[in-house]
């Protein structure tokens, strides 16, 4: 998400372990700029993630198209971490499915650098009914870019990575997804209402492409792919990703948010 929202969402991040993004890890305000005589829009990664402070929560509802809701998820800013010996800034999550069938607990790590924001990987935890128990290590070659570090409206900016998924417990799995994102700032902001409250928002359409390729003990490699998929994700300056929603409808909205008192970390509530 910009899949920082996915993340946060059991069955559907572990799945593609990248894209109903997402966050995760802003105070800048937008710049206006001029090129060959036009005025166009640019706002940095600071400003659409949301505010960095330590304790910083968001909870979210996971939408079918009819508007039922599928999950609920809370998101919450840690701070300063390691992962796999990189510097970096958690945050952690839980997601559970309607009627608790399921529950994942996921600690995401990233961090915003000259780059962007970018993410390094994570580790899940999901819970069945029964106590079924899997889990699951994600790391990502090269580092994954979740946002440029500056957008401008028109301007698309495509990475590629490879995302790994380990999964042991109840089952044992290695899917190894080719990722490749194009994120594009229209160029103007939307109001746009969800349960948390109306809000003026940035809005950034993303296009993802993925082939996956699933490892299973004693069964051929199985590849799917290449599938291609479309979003927008909707970032109000000061909260982070406020919506999040394919062309078919549902997706993912804001329940509500609450700024943390601690210090600065690495960013929350984006995709």
């Amino acid at each position: 998400m910009s899949m920082f929202l996915s993340r946060y969402f059991g069955g559907a991040n572990q799945k593609r372990s990248h894209a109903v993004r997402k966050s995760l890890l802003k105070a800048s305000a937008p710049a206006i700029e001029g090129l060959e005589g036009r005025v166009l829009m640019s706002v940095s990664v600071s400003t659409l993630i949301g505010p960095r402070s330590d304790g910083s929560v968001w909870h979210y509802e996971l939408l079918e198209s009819n508007g039922t809701v599928l999950e609920t998820s809370t998101s919450t800013a840690i701070g300063p971490a390691t992962f796999n010996g990189q510097s970096a800034t958690e945050s952690d999550a839980t997601g559970t499915t309607t009627g608790g069938t399921s529950t994942t607990t996921t600690k995401s790590y990233g961090a915003v650098t000259s780059d962007g924001l970018v993410g390094y990987g994570s580790t899940a935890v999901v819970t069945e009914t029964g106590g079924t128990i899997s889990n699951l290590s994600t790391t990502y070659s090269p580092t994954e870019i979740l946002l440029p570090a500056t957008m401008v409206e028109g301007t698309p900016y495509t990475e590629t990575t490879t995302s790994t998924v380990v999964t042991t417990g109840a089952t044992s799995a290695t899917d190894v997804i080719q990722l490749s994102t194009t994120l594009t700032l229209e160029a103007s902001t939307q109001s746009v209402t969800v349960p948390a409250g109306m809000y003026t928002a940035y809005v950034v359409d993303e296009s993802i492409t993925s082939t996956s390729t699933n490892t299973i003990s004693g069964i051929p490699p199985i590849t799917t792919g290449p599938t291609t998929s479309t979003l927008k994700a909707y970032y109000a300056p000061n909260v982070g990703l406020v919506e999040f929603s394919p062309p078919a409808g549902g997706g993912t909205e804001l329940v509500s948010f609450t700024k943390g008192s601690g210090g600065g970390g690495g960013g929350g509530g984006g995709g």
